[in-house]
């Protein structure tokens, strides 16, 4: 589990990447202008634009996970909730300026985006349910040892002698 300063350290590399994302994708328009070759430059957009996805998943995890611990002696929970707060809007903020960015000042990359949130829906979906077929055994392991203890209560009533 995170720490709140584990948080805050999530939530300044994540706005570090998205300062390097900005920083290559103008270095990418340039190489662009004068004929260069922007494919190492577009490898390093892609490692900041991951590190902020990352970064802000484990920060997201991380808040989440504060939720569910008392705040240490001396720390405020309305401090500690504010601060939360403030973060994962911030973080919001951030992705949709990378979505912008993307979209309409980066020529070529507008679609990009689109395919990046229709494969997220979908990774998403199959993480749910994988997750969900992770808990069936749990079911069916469940009903299996109730119908074990059912079929010895009978085997143990037949037992019994009968006057």
């Amino acid at each position: 589990m995170l720490d709140p300063i584990s948080i805050s350290a999530a939530f300044s590399l994540a706005q570090g990447a998205i300062a390097g994302v900005k920083r290559c994708v103008e270095l990418y328009k340039e190489a662009k202008e004068v004929g260069g070759d922007v494919a190492e430059i577009t490898a390093e957009v892609t490692g900041h634009i991951g590190a902020f996805m990352e970064h802000s998943e484990a920060m997201a995890v991380a808040v989440e996970e504060s939720k569910k611990k008392p705040p240490a002696r001396g720390e405020s929970l309305n401090k500690r909730a504010f601060d939360n707060i403030m973060k994962l809007r911030q973080l919001q903020e951030s992705e949709r300026e990378l979505k912008d960015f993307l979209i309409y000042q980066t020529p070529g990359w507008g679609a990009i985006w689109t395919e990046f949130e229709q494969e997220r829906a979908k990774l998403r979906k199959e993480q749910e349910a994988a997750e969900r077929e992770a808990k069936k055994p749990h079911k069916k392991l469940l009903g299996n040892v109730e119908q074990l203890l059912k079929s010895i209560k009978l085997e143990q009533s037949s037992l019994l002698p009968c006057f």
